[in-house]
């Protein structure tokens, strides 16, 4: 894990509008992963952008659609194009809240703390005010974990260098020349 000035993640998220944003839930999703040393702890990342690469889709193909169709009525077509569309806006809103709870499970079972209604309500509100204070929750309670475990570490090396070593046999000063006695 990787530990990041919380203000910095704050401010690269505002003059990125969001995009830095995007790509720090991608990395420490990563790193939560690799931390727990579990693949299915949170779901994989696609999940929340595949809804609105397939809004994207239906944009286009509804473009397409009335291109090819213009000044013609094509019911089929249109009804294919607002269904896969409405599909769409629904994963756009569903899948997000879903995915974020095994994040935020995840980010529970690596810091040992327990924030997930704190951390999960956050991410709520941050997603009607735009502001992700979330994030700073988040990097935070990783921030603090990372320190936890540096102190552990060093606690470790700092015991393991004050144990006594054994001494070392005596050596005689007087080494015989002859040590066969001949």
């Amino acid at each position: 894990m990787k530990q990041r000035n919380i203000g910095i993640v704050l401010l690269l998220s505002f003059v990125t509008l969001g995009i830095y944003t995007v790509v720090w839930t991608y990395k420490t999703r990563k790193e939560m992963v690799t931390y727990l040393q579990n693949e299915k702890a949170i779901r994989p990342f696609w999940w929340i952008l595949a809804p609105y690469i397939l809004l994207i889709g239906v944009a286009i193909l509804a473009l397409i659609a009335s291109a090819a169709h213009a000044g013609q009525s094509d019911d089929g077509s249109n009804l294919f194009v607002v269904l896969v569309g409405f599909a769409a806006v629904i994963g756009t809103i569903v899948i997000p809240f879903w995915w974020f709870i095994s994040y935020f499970r995840a980010l529970d079972a690596v810091t040992g703390e327990k924030e997930f209604g704190l951390n999960y309500s956050m991410w709520v509100v941050s997603l009607f005010f735009g502001i992700p204070v979330w994030t700073l929750l988040v990097q935070n309670s990783l921030n603090k974990k990372i320190l936890r475990m540096h102190e552990a570490q060093t606690t470790a090396r700092s015991t393991d260098s004050s144990s006594p070593t054994p001494p070392a046999p005596p050596v005689s000063p007087i080494t015989p020349a002859n040590p066969t006695g001949l």
